[in-house]
């Protein structure tokens, strides 16, 4: 054991005065402590905002190009698709039924309107295949197989009805059974993988959608937190120059917290009014609608001239053509023969519609509905007196009727509303991309401001201080 020597005396460390101990506290800091304290504080927290409003602004209008160059227009081209599967077998039924005679427009012009109708349906399909997405990737190949065999098929029903050669709404048995077999695979198969596609792709787009509007939500909660403690910093320092120098006001240090403010309220709306166009699809979705109920309405068409051509299944077309003819305006308790004069008083009663079309008319419902409902009127009474005439056995006339487009012929009325539809469809699709373009350029406006903000508050927060701490030296 070490024994200390005797006489010898331990040597303790001596204590700590109650001065010093009181000078580590922040409260007892010195005056240019505090304000080398504060001027870090605001110049660090100005970067942060700076980089969370310039991060903030080109993450969103990354998005925003995403959605309105990729997502947006593949989730169209799939919806699309349908109506130019529908289109396809409108024409086939017009062909089988038109014959080497030739009604209306002849049974080649019906042959190059099929042609035309699926190169379009391939190109939607191009387009559609673009996105990565493992669902879209799965429904894609199923689309893809039944487009192919309905397009063999169909190429069947052209060969057996050329050879065939026969008079008008007069086709042999083995020329219906094939275009039954080809409209059945249609109906069955292809239109709902087409349908089940353009599902895929829209969920592709809702989750788009869902994660701007988080960004943005994200993005203006850091920028308000960052915002706030920027200017209290600033205000801070105002009153600490106030109390240890006795001046009122800091020139500079105001300009800076003006200089502050100018950046956090245009950057928090900035967000704010992105998380708005994020959520705000509706040009889109009534593009989406209208192509939905434009292939509704081919499929209806055709099945005028199904009516017409095949005898053992015209009681099916009818009732076929009434159910999508309900589908898109609803008339309640209306009949398949008395549909279109009962369509004729409710309009007249009551002015609006239900149905697929009555859910399309965004932004202009009220307009817009009284554009389209005479010209589904003119259609189906068009299509009602084509029936008249088959039942009276004139089954030429009512192919004349059904497939000419001549005024007060079935596809002349027909091509007037469809093109109605179009016309609004491509002006909300213009809408949606002018929406989407104002986003892109209202946020590449803040690739510098923001930048350009912090220089600002960081030099006028400096030269404000800079003299305050001279004065200490």
């Amino acid at each position: 054991m070490t024994m200390i020597a005797q006489g010898s005396e331990l040597e303790l460390p001596s204590p700590v005065p109650a001065a010093a101990r009181r000078r580590s506290s922040p409260r007892d800091w010195s005056t240019p402590t505090w304000l080398r304290g504060l001027t870090a504080a605001v110049l660090l927290l100005a970067v942060a905002l700076g980089a969370a409003v310039t991060l903030g602004a080109a993450d969103l209008r990354g998005g925003v190009r995403l959605i309105g160059r990729d997502t947006a227009p593949q989730v169209t081209a799939a919806a699309d698709l349908s109506l130019q599967l529908t289109e396809m077998d409108a024409q086939l039924a017009n062909v089988v039924l038109v014959g080497k005679e030739g009604a209306g427009d002849g049974r080649s012009a019906f042959v190059q309107r099929f042609d035309a109708a699926r190169r379009r349906a391939a190109g939607d399909l191009q387009q559609a295949a673009v996105s990565r997405d493992p669902a879209v990737r799965r429904e894609l190949g199923s689309t893809l197989e039944v487009f192919g065999r309905y397009q063999q098929v169909a190429g069947q029903v052209l060969y057996v009805d050329k050879e065939a050669a026969h008079p008008v709404a007069a086709a042999p048995e083995q020329v219906l059974r094939k275009y039954r077999e080809a409209t059945d695979l249609l109906e069955v198969e292809a239109l709902p993988a087409a349908d089940r596609l353009t599902g895929a792709h829209r969920a592709v787009l809702d989750r788009a959608r869902r994660g701007q509007t988080g960004a943005a939500i994200e993005a203006r909660s850091l920028v308000l937190v960052l915002g706030t403690g920027l200017v209290a910093a600033l205000g801070w320092l105002q009153l600490l120059l106030y109390r240890r120098h006795h001046r009122l006001i800091n020139p500079a240090v105001l300009l800076a917290t003006v200089a502050a403010l100018a950046l956090v309220v245009p950057g928090a709306r900035l967000f704010w009014s992105e998380e708005a166009r994020a959520r705000d699809g509706a040009a889109l979705d009534s593009v989406l609608d209208l192509a939905q109920a434009r292939a509704i309405s081919r499929d209806a068409n055709a099945d005028a001239s199904r009516f017409i051509g095949d005898e053992f299944r015209r009681d099916q077309y009818l009732q076929s053509f009434f159910a999508r003819s309900q589908i898109l305006v609803e008339v309640p308790g209306a009949k398949p023969d008395s549909y279109a004069s009962d369509l004729a008083t409710l309009y007249q009663s009551y002015g609006m519609f239900l149905g697929v079309l009555g859910t399309t008319q965004l932004p202009d419902k009220e307009p817009r509905a009284g554009q389209t409902l005479p010209k589904v009127l003119a259609y189906q009474k068009s299509v009602a007196a084509m029936r008249v005439m088959v039942r009276k056995g004139r089954l030429d006339k009512a192919a004349q009727v059904t497939t000419g487009y001549k005024p007060v012929e079935a596809n002349y009325d027909f091509e007037r509303y469809d093109r109605l539809l179009a016309g609004f469809q491509d002006a909300d699709r213009r809408a949606y991309e002018r929406h989407m373009a104002g986003g892109s350029r209202t946020l590449g406006g803040w690739t510098v401001f923001p930048g350009a903000a912090v220089v600002v508050v960081s030099a006028l927060v400096i030269i404000g201080i800079r003299p305050r701490l001279a004065e200490f030296r």
